[in-house]
């Protein structure tokens, strides 16, 4: 049976096929931290936004990612964050200055799952 699958055209290019097929497989599989988008959503007040601070947790309590962005005149109705990550729960917190008003922090539950993208409400829900 090998020997007439070796002589067949494909033959001799199958087990490349079956090698690409899994790699594509595995590097899609949650074993490997995927590129996720989150859409923070600044609401209907962001043309009072200065700056903003958001930063990503893991649950057990470790920094993953943290960006500090500023705003002349507001930020527009989504800000996108592009982060590699793993299936797992997560806190997004964030910290907002709106200028002579007090400063506005909160956290939220993300839980990272198959999907590519999350939105996250930023502000008051």
């Amino acid at each position: 049976m090998w020997k007439r699958l070796r002589q067949h055209p494909l033959g001799r290019y199958l087990p490349l096929l079956v090698l690409a097929a899994l790699g594509a497989f595995l590097y899609k599989s949650s074993l490997f931290p995927q590129e996720r988008k989150i859409v923070w959503e600044t609401g209907g007040s962001r043309s009072e936004i200065r700056q903003v601070e958001l930063q990503l947790w893991t649950s057990g309590g470790e920094l993953l990612n943290r960006e500090e962005l500023s705003f002349p005149f507001g930020p527009g109705p989504e800000i996108v964050q592009k982060i590699s990550l793993r299936e797992g729960s997560y806190d997004a917190r964030f910290v907002i200055d709106r200028g002579p008003a007090p400063r506005e922090a909160g956290t939220r539950a993300l839980e990272i799952g198959g999907a590519e993208t999350y939105r996250v409400p930023l502000g008051r829900e």
